[in-house]
């Protein structure tokens, strides 16, 4: 029996990926460096969105992502977290009439805030440190995979390019840095997601 098309949704969304660059931090015990990327890392958020008509879909998203050391550490520690909000309009691409599959193709701006870098090395040299990142704006574009896999319920997969860059705020951190890559770090990236959602 043919499902009703339900227009909107509201669900989670989960995230992991990596970034384009990393700053290196330590050098391990087989003499490799230890970086630390402002793009990628694993996410959760929330998203609510409406499909207008066959071929036209708006989505708002609300996420926490965090990236943390390429490799762990015993004596020493790094992160880098942000909050992220952002606005998708997107192409519809219906599988079988759309009432049950389709892809979407979509890109649009967003909003990073809340930046911090935290170092942890007091084990090592005895030092901590926390840089803190003007809020910044980025774009993106995703493409993913949809289905609704019960009446009320839908899930999405897919891929997003994020291009980010941000820009050093010494207010609230606590020291001074003069390398490029850490007063204009790149958080651009790719991440991998999967949401779950309801549908209304």
């Amino acid at each position: 029996m043919k499902r009703k098309l339900r227009k909107s949704r509201v669900g989670v969304l989960m995230t992991g990926g990596f970034g384009f660059e990393s700053t290196p931090w330590f050098v391990d015990e087989d003499g490799d460096d230890v970086n630390l990327s402002t793009g990628g890392g694993f996410g959760i958020g929330a998203e609510y969105g409406h499909q207008f008509g066959r071929n036209f879909d708006l989505s708002f998203n609300c996420f926490f992502q965090g990236s943390t050391l390429s490799k762990s550490l015993k004596n020493a520690s790094g992160s880098y977290n942000r909050l992220g909000i952002t606005i998708t309009p997107a192409i519809v691409i219906p599988v079988k009439g759309g009432d049950n599959l389709r892809f979407r193709l979509g890109a649009g701006p967003g909003l990073y805030s809340l930046g911090t870098m935290k170092i942890d090395a007091s084990e090592v040299t005895g030092d901590k440190f926390k840089f803190k990142y003007n809020s910044a704006l980025g774009l993106h574009g995703l493409f993913l995979f949809e289905t609704n896999f019960m009446e009320r319920g839908a899930m999405n997969f897919g891929i997003r390019y994020s291009n980010i860059h941000y820009k050093f705020n010494s207010a609230g951190s606590s020291a001074t840095v003069t390398e490029p890559e850490l007063l204009n770090p790149n958080g651009s990236g790719i991440d991998f997601f999967l949401g779950y959602y309801f549908i209304f």
